[in-house]
């Protein structure tokens, strides 16, 4: 984020715009959380919110669509890891919490997705 700002000014005498640049005060950013998508221990996808995350499920849909089946395999184990920001993740950072995810959690979330 820039803390910049450029803003333009007409003088009576001038007609042209004249350009001034004014320091703005420093605004802290705050980078948004990330969630991570896994399935039989491996990531499949990510999201800035947890919907786009479990959308990423669409990656390893059933092909006869019975999620509750595929959740209840042996090593599936879907689940969501929520971490502070994308950097964090990035540096290994453990996630702030691990969410469980459920065949309709799943569904609900790909039937938001446009056909």
């Amino acid at each position: 984020m820039s803390n910049v700002a450029v803003g333009s000014e007409k003088s009576l005498n001038r007609p042209d715009t004249l350009l001034q640049c004014v320091q703005r005060p420093s605004v802290p950013f705050h980078m948004s959380e990330f969630f991570e998508a896994i399935w039989h221990g491996e990531g499949i996808g990510d999201g800035g919110d947890l919907e786009e995350a479990l959308q990423a499920y669409l990656a390893v849909k059933p092909k006869d669509g019975n999620w509750l089946e595929a959740c209840g395999a042996d090593g599936a184990d879907p689940k969501v890891e929520r971490f502070a920001s994308f950097d964090a993740y990035l540096d290994n950072v453990d996630p702030l919490e691990t969410i469980a995810v459920t065949p309709q959690m799943i569904s609900e979330a790909i039937a938001l997705l446009p056909s």
